[in-house]
């Protein structure tokens, strides 16, 4: 298994931290990862207990229209090491 710090598809980027708002309910990006040649996501889903984990593709399809939420989490960042690399 190797974990990513960040994915992107297309014209959509993904970072761990990111937080989306899905109709009034907040998703934050907790892992991604890839394993058998296929990359996943993980997430926090606000109000509910435990992880949801997912194809990167599919989550990428299914929420292509709330990419326009997202709040990038300037603390994530930091800890994973994106702001030097960028």
């Amino acid at each position: 298994m190797e974990r990513l710090t960040q994915h992107t598809s297309g014209n959509r980027t993904i970072k761990l931290g990111d937080l989306f708002n899905i109709s009034g309910t907040r998703l934050m990006v907790k892992e991604l990862f890839i394993l058998n040649s296929q990359t996943y996501i993980t997430y926090d889903v606000q109000n509910q207990e435990g992880l949801v984990i997912e194809s990167v593709d599919k989550f990428i399809t299914e929420k292509d229209q709330y990419f326009n939420t997202v709040v990038p989490n300037p603390i994530a960042d930091a800890v994973c090491g994106l702001r030097e690399r960028q």
